[in-house]
């Protein structure tokens, strides 16, 4: 349907995450930035292919800013690690499915914490 719309009425496509970076003026948040944090429920393949944090971080690298990925559940890509200065899970060897999915904010907070009193070493 969209590509009948673009071929009939001279129109463009764009990937969802380019028009919402386009309104909240996200290159120019970028001014000043030392570092992007982003992060989905789980980062695949899929992520690698036009969703929010893979959108976040080219736009962010573009601009000589690291962006930090943190999701619910990574899977083992060596290409996320190509696109994100740094890349965590919440589950992890300590935190289980259950137990992130039960208290997200606590181990949200907690590897946050973590990872920038590594980042700030």
């Amino acid at each position: 349907m969209g590509g009948a719309l673009i071929a009939f009425l001279n129109g463009q496509f764009n990937q969802g995450i380019d028009l919402v970076l386009e309104a909240v003026h996200f290159n120019e948040q970028l001014s000043g930035a030392s570092f992007v944090v982003t992060g989905e429920g789980k980062s695949d393949r899929q992520t690698l292919h036009g969703k929010a944090p893979y959108g976040i971080a080219s736009t962010s690298q573009k601009a000589g800013v690291p962006t930090i990925l943190i999701s619910g559940a990574v899977e083992d890509i060596p290409e996320l690690a190509k696109c994100f200065h740094t890349v965590a899970s919440l589950v992890d060897k300590d935190v289980t499915v259950q137990m992130a999915m039960e208290k997200p904010a606590v181990h949200l907070r907690n590897k946050t914490k973590a990872i920038f009193q590594k980042l700030l070493k």
